[in-house]
């Protein structure tokens, strides 16, 4: 059985339990089960910014996980780099076919492969 607390952001599995805020400084916003994997979505708490000893100081960091249904997590990706700097986290996450979409500000989307994490194809999207 897998338990998912979003109040004390934990995912339980049979034999570990992971806190999101804990080991990776971002809360849970969204949970897909997709076949036997968990994709979670985490963002920074927003009330939670610089200098707050509770926060990482590293924003450019990946805020997508995927875990097995065992806990042990198999990619995390997801954060909008150029360059190698930083642009922003994904803020919402949906399965297309096989893939999965993550959507940014800006009306940037991306599409990525869930088992490796690499980006199949990003573009910016104008709607009326």
């Amino acid at each position: 059985m897998i338990n998912i607390n979003i109040q004390f952001q934990n995912i339980s599995f049979k034999e570990k339990t992971i806190s999101i805020f804990n080991k990776y400084k971002l809360e849970i916003k969204q949970v897909i089960l997709f076949r036997d994997k968990i994709i979670i979505l985490g963002m920074p708490k927003r009330h939670l910014t610089p200098p707050c000893d509770y926060i990482d100081k590293d924003f450019s960091k990946d805020n997508v996980f995927v875990f097995d249904l065992q806990g042990s997590l198999l990619s995390n990706f997801g954060s909008r780099k150029e360059n190698n700097d930083f642009i922003s986290y994904s803020d919402y996450i949906e399965i297309e076919g096989e893939n999965l979409k993550l959507y940014y500000q800006s009306n940037y989307e991306a599409w990525c492969d869930i088992d490796s994490g690499k980006f199949i194809r990003e573009e910016y999207v104008f709607k009326k």
